[in-house]
């Protein structure tokens, strides 16, 4: 657990050090090392700093209960419905994105 809050963001992304994945609501977003995408508007940059018109950093857009979530989780293959507490719960099963691209039935 060295590796929590230690000022970088431990996202799962491959370093010569190993994958570890904080980036989660489950270890508080690396103890704040990550940026949280569920933050409400005020918390995140300004517009036109990494911020999207919808108010939710780049590669983040508003899922079905209005919650920042990364963009790429939308038509993954993997069901994004709201039941998946160990990654926020995302929830893409709205018909505004035609139910997560096809991933859920």
């Amino acid at each position: 657990m060295d590796w929590l809050a230690d000022g970088w963001c431990d996202d799962g992304a491959q370093q010569e050090w190993g994958n570890p994945n904080f980036a989660c609501e489950a270890y508080r977003w690396d103890r704040g090392d990550c940026v949280d995408p569920n933050a409400v508007p005020e918390d995140l940059p300004p517009v036109g700093d990494s911020q999207t018109d919808e108010g939710c950093l780049l590669g983040f857009l508003r899922d079905c209960l209005d919650a920042c979530q990364p963009e790429e989780w939308l038509g993954d293959f993997d069901c994004d419905d709201g039941s998946n507490d160990d990654i926020g719960n995302p929830d893409f099963s709205c018909a505004d994105f035609a139910f997560d691209n096809g991933d859920c039935q």
